[in-house]
């Protein structure tokens, strides 16, 4: 599957996915719960999920209960035995629009759970952190499907120590928006010319904090714009990010970075004929 900015999502180890009648799925091992949400994105983990489609009302609603760390071989089975490294979730997409779905969907997700901090030189629990975060987006694709809105809002309330004093339930805000415009091709051309450019912007305030998304980091004001062409055999994408961290100076000052890349290639199919096929240079 496909996350809503375009990477591709490794499912890992392994899963079984089960139909019990149209409107429900099941899915056990190791798994995406819900990429498209901003708390759960890059979230795989081992556990157990559960994908209930609602037709009357336009909706599937998830429900999940995994790991919040990652298992190796298959100790502890699927992990959601232990409430001490355990996250809880549900989440609700819900299009109001039947005539035409993908023109508003309002994802809206929570979770709660707990994990564990041990040092292993002692073999001791040396802190134990838990906490809950939700958030709500809009999803939005209009002018066939050519431009692209996901905007999205995640409040978290965490415990970083676990001994309900000082950073006892902290809570913090995180912000969202990207958006892509990809207009059609020409359909008349042989070789089309095919483009997109894309906006992504996002703010974690200092104390945010996701157990389902440790790639989600705090204190931090991250704007990116990127582009992808392609034309017959050469593509290009270029892209230039501008990040500010640090951004509660009481602590330590801002950091600026600028950074930016490209990256261009040409495909040429030989055409030739062996016991190899077609072989293919880029």
């Amino acid at each position: 599957n496909n996350t809503i900015r375009g990477e591709q999502v490794d499912l890992g180890q392994y899963l079984l996915g089960i139909d019990l009648g149209e409107n429900t799925h099941i899915d056990i091992g190791h798994h995406s719960v819900q990429h498209s949400s901003l708390i759960y994105n890059q979230f795989h983990r081992r556990g157990i999920s559960g994908n209930f489609k609602l037709p009357s009302v336009n909706s599937v609603l998830r429900v999940f209960s995994s790991r919040t760390g990652d298992l190796h071989g298959f100790t502890e089975g699927l992990g959601v035995e232990d409430s001490d490294n355990r996250v809880d979730g549900i989440a609700l997409d819900y299009q109001p629009f039947s005539a035409n779905p993908e023109s508003l969907t309002i994802i809206t997700s929570y979770l709660t759970g707990a994990r564990k901090d041990e040092d292993d030189t002692i073999g001791m629990l040396v802190e134990e952190s838990n906490g809950d975060a939700a958030s709500i987006a809009i999803d939005s694709r209009v002018f066939n499907q050519t431009l692209h809105i996901h905007i999205e809002a995640a409040q978290s309330r965490f415990d970083f120590d676990g001994d309900g004093d000082n950073l006892d339930a902290e809570t913090d805000n995180a912000y969202s928006f990207f958006t892509r415009y990809s207009p059609q091709p020409n359909s008349n051309s042989e070789t089309p010319f095919i483009w997109d450019i894309s906006l992504e912007k996002a703010i974690v305030e200092p104390n945010f904090f996701s157990l389902s998304n440790d790639y989600l980091a705090a204190d931090r004001d991250f704007t990116k714009l990127s582009s992808n062409i392609n034309k017959g055999n050469v593509s290009a994408q270029t892209f230039v990010s501008f990040e500010e961290d640090n951004l509660d100076d009481r602590f330590t000052s801002t950091n600026n970075t600028l950074y930016g890349g490209a990256f261009v290639s040409y495909v040429q199919n030989t055409g030739s004929n062996s016991w190899f096929g077609s072989p293919q240079y880029t």
